[in-house]
């Protein structure tokens, strides 16, 4: 079985998410005609944690930034130092990295992906991106304290929304990693 979201203590962590794009069945359907050259997205996640010469960030970013993918997603990962995170995100090739080294340079301390290229606006029926950020910006840093503060962000409408099923928050040097089912109650946007 593949891994959508995992920690290795002392290491890194990964999370994958959705992406769409106007092409995400061609790798498929190229994958189902014997063209095998690219990588299913969570056995290749599985493998970054069970293959014993990724031990760290460093390790784990090269090797998913480089493995070309059957189709499109976006692949969120972190490590233990400052400035080591990212947003890949991929058609079958990497085509961007939102890195948090450069997002610290200007003036940022996190890196955030709502399911839409970073790089285009995000759409009007579902614009997590926006909220999420003030959110984040009001905390700061020092206002996270802990999980709390990021879980209380990304529980909150409209992150939070009908398509949400679970939210994870992982510490890489702990090894804290919580899990949590979630559901919208009440009036909660369906994207």
């Amino acid at each position: 079985a593949g891994v959508i979201i995992g920690l290795k203590k002392g290491g890194f962590s990964i999370s994958v998410d959705s992406r769409f794009d106007n092409k995400f069945d061609i790798g498929l359907i190229k994958w189902l005609l014997g063209d095998h050259k690219h990588q299913e997205l969570t056995f290749t996640v599985r493998k970054t944690f069970e293959d014993p010469s990724i031990t760290n960030y460093i390790q784990a970013f090269n090797f998913l930034n480089t493995t070309t993918m059957i189709g499109p997603s976006y692949i969120i990962i972190g490590g233990m130092n400052s400035g080591e995170g990212a947003v890949i995100t991929k058609e079958q090739a990497t085509i961007d990295v939102m890195s948090l080294a450069d997002e610290l340079q200007k003036g940022s301390f996190f890196v955030l992906e709502t399911n839409y290229d970073n790089w285009k606006p995000a759409p009007f029926f579902d614009d997590r991106r926006n909220p999420a950020k003030e959110c984040l910006n009001q905390l700061t840093p020092k206002g996270i304290n802990g999980f709390t503060g990021l879980y209380n962000v990304l529980s909150a409408k409209p992150n939070l929304n009908k398509l949400t099923t679970y939210t994870t928050l992982m510490n890489v040097k702990t090894g804290a990693f919580e899990a949590y089912r979630q559901h919208c109650e009440g009036i909660c946007s369906f994207w």
